[in-house]
């Protein structure tokens, strides 16, 4: 320890005085009513980066920063006026390090009393600060790791800072830094399926405009290649240098968007049914009353009769009518099923038979059913209009011919699987399968392809209720329905429903 002698001091005060600042763990320094250092132990030294004998005769701003020694003249002086201890929080950097120092301040006085300097113990508590840092990162982590949003941070460069873990499950736990994330995500705007190119995310804007951008509902395409819709929102950090970085939210709205067109399509189909049912009766009779005078007119003729071949065309189109009108009437009257026991398999044989004769000889039908085969709880007719519409919907999908297939398996769901597939809950359940080779649907038909009426057909070859009354049956019965599709590569539609709790000797075989 280098010191000169304080005023006032005899020799055996200065010695006890010594020995208790050198045997300090804390910066322990006096300074005279001018700031400079009189007194100074080893770790009062290591404070400034220098050895005691560099700092004794030397004021602040000689060992300090300028708005450092500020600082510290500042406090000085209040002390030397008169007013109470005083204790301080300093930053100062030795060696390219910094480091935080509390400083408690008092004044130092002559044995009359007289304020003669300051006498000043520090104690450096970095390491304190780095542990409160790092306990608020932690917090911060867990905050951010339980939001049910994804939160990434990113910089002016596109560099990804922090990701939260619902980020990291939104985009498949793996997320890309820098100009490689953009390059390799994927995303199609979810109204006009239009893809989203580098420069449309809304972080990148927010980037580059430097104003926020939010809500764009955009599907994305995961790193692990897991597929979901996002409602895509980015606010940038603006200080007065410009654009630092951006904080990106994207909301998972995948479940929310499904159960949505559920509610949609079951208030349509709701619509249609009423509509249905309050007209369709009366228009079959109508139709009923019209065939039979067709057939008694077309019976009068003489087969060589050029009128009769007019009242066959009137006759057929009466009857086509009169199908339609029996689709409307099945469409209308689901909620009158009487379901039961009915084995799956039996059923998709029943109308193999019959698809057999229908399908055409450009078409090969493959069957796939699991044995024994899995008992349903469902209306047997209604289950033999599932098979059959879908049979069908398949083969019109493939005008140049091309391979129909049938096919049946079991599956086991959790309580998580069954409600993200919108299925009533826990359990075994029976999946039809069928799948052709055709033409496949671009994502606005599939968006579509449920509707009552909508049909890409040509308009003497369908009515589009085919598909509707599919949706219908199988929401009434607790199934849920899959598509898979691709313009050009065929469509799968599988039908997923309850297992019967029902005993087997109950069953209904088609």
């Amino acid at each position: 320890m280098t010191a000169t002698r304080p005023v006032g001091q005899d020799e055996h005060g200065a010695e006890l005085l010594r020995a208790i600042v050198e045997g300090s763990a804390d910066a322990v320094f006096v300074k005279d009513r001018e700031g400079r250092h009189v007194l100074c132990n080893a770790a009062a030294a290591r404070m400034f980066g220098r050895d005691a004998g560099e700092v004794v005769g030397r004021t602040d701003h000689e060992l300090c920063a300028p708005e450092v020694a500020d600082a510290r003249v500042a406090v000085d002086r209040r002390i030397l006026a008169g007013e109470r201890p005083e204790t301080t929080e300093e930053h100062i950097v030795v060696g390219g390090e910094r480091r935080t120092w509390t400083t408690t301040r008092s004044p130092y006085r002559a044995a009359d009393g007289a304020i003669v300097g300051v006498i000043a113990v520090a104690r450096d508590v970095t390491e304190r600060d780095a542990e409160r840092l790092r306990q608020g990162e932690h917090v911060l982590r867990l905050v951010l790791d339980t939001l049910p949003v994804g939160v990434l941070v990113v910089d002016p460069a596109g560099d990804i800072i922090v990701g939260n873990s619902t980020a990291r499950h939104i985009w498949g736990r793996s997320i890309h830094r820098g100009s490689e994330r953009w390059t390799k995500s994927q995303g199609w705007f979810h109204e006009s399926g239009a893809p989203v190119r580098p420069h449309d995310w809304a972080s990148v804007r927010a980037i580059v405009e430097g104003v926020p951008h939010l809500d764009q509902l955009i599907d994305i395409v995961g790193f692990d290649g897991s597929r979901r819709t996002i409602r895509n929102s980015a606010v940038p950090f603006v200080q007065p240098t410009g654009v630092v970085g951006a904080v990106i939210l994207n909301e998972d709205v995948t479940e929310r968007l499904r159960l949505e067109a559920r509610l949609v399509q079951a208030k349509k189909m709701a619509a249609v049914g009423q509509l249905a049912g309050g007209v369709a009766h009366d228009f079959n009779n109508l139709l009923t009353v019209i065939i039979t005078y067709a057939s008694l007119v077309a019976d009068s003729l003489d087969g060589g009769d050029p009128r009769r071949a007019d009242v066959e065309e009137l006759r057929k189109a009466a009857d086509s009518a009169a199908a339609l009108t029996r689709q409307l009437l099945a469409f209308g009257r689901r909620d009158d099923a009487q379901p039961l026991p009915v084995r799956l398999e039996s059923v998709v044989r029943a109308v193999e038979q019959r698809l057999a004769r229908v399908i055409g000889d450009d078409i090969r039908l493959t069957t796939r059913l699991a044995e024994p085969g899995h008992v349903v709880w469902i209306d047997p007719v209604h289950l033999d209009q599932i098979v059959m519409n879908l049979a069908v919907n398949g083969r019109d999908a493939m005008p140049a011919g091309g391979e129909l297939t049938l096919a049946t398996r079991g599956v086991v769901r959790t309580a998580d699987e069954a409600r993200a597939l919108g299925l009533p809950g826990a359990g075994g359940y029976a999946v039809l399968s069928v799948g052709d080779t055709g033409t496949g649907m671009d994502p606005r038909t599939r968006a579509r392809m449920f509707e009552p009426f909508f049909t890409t057909k040509e308009r003497d070859r369908g009515t589009g209720l085919g598909l509707a009354i599919v949706f219908a049956i199988v929401e009434t019965s607790g199934g849920a329905i899959h598509v898979t599709t691709e313009p050009g590569r065929g469509t799968t539609i599988e039908i997923e429903l309850p297992l019967s709790p029902r005993a087997v000797r109950e069953v209904v075989d088609g």
